[in-house]
């Protein structure tokens, strides 16, 4: 839980994201714990909201909605836990912070991937890696803006995150 902490602090100063009824995980939400239990797949269905990042000249864009996915998690033979998360948006919507432009979120789709260890395996890296694509369509009007981000993440043995980067492209 300590990963998911620190990445959650890293993510919400890089990309500003935040949420109303979960607790902070990549971007901002709520993943089961590691277990024998939730090996496998799970689908899921939750609220979301972020900021595209997209400064100047476009502007930071804050959307919130409902996100529905599929996660897949499993162990390897050392006990490592991986798992990749797909989502997409549903019915979601976005304000522009600078102009106040509103828009409706066309598009868009993440792909999350980490590995985990139980325990923390000595001498096994953490990482995190997250990508995706949104499509920002004004209510009334106007250039789409289309979002891409990247954030990444690496961890020593420790547990100690020793590699954050997060970064925004914007285009309208």
């Amino acid at each position: 839980m300590k990963r998911f902490a620190l990445v959650a602090i890293a993510v919400t100063g890089l990309a500003a994201c935040d949420t109303n009824s979960m607790p902070p995980l990549e971007p901002q939400i709520e993943a089961p714990a590691f277990s024998a239990a939730v090996l496998g797949v799970q689908h899921f269905q939750t609220s979301f909201q972020a900021t595209a990042m997209c400064g100047e000249p476009i502007g930071n864009i804050r959307f919130f909605g409902t996100i529905v996915g599929i996660d897949h998690t499993t162990v390897d033979g050392n006990g490592e836990v991986h798992r990749t998360r797909q989502f997409r948006v549903k019915g979601m919507e976005g304000l522009n912070l600078k102009d106040g432009t509103e828009y409706r979120v066309i598009g868009g789709a993440e792909m999350l991937t980490w590995n985990s260890q139980i325990g923390q395996v000595p001498g096994n890296a953490a990482k995190s890696i997250h990508a995706g694509t949104l499509v920002f369509d004004p209510v009334s009007g106007g250039s789409k803006v289309v979002a891409h981000h990247a954030i990444r993440y690496v961890e020593n043995a420790s547990g100690d995150v020793v590699l954050n980067f997060s970064a925004w492209t914007c285009q309208s």
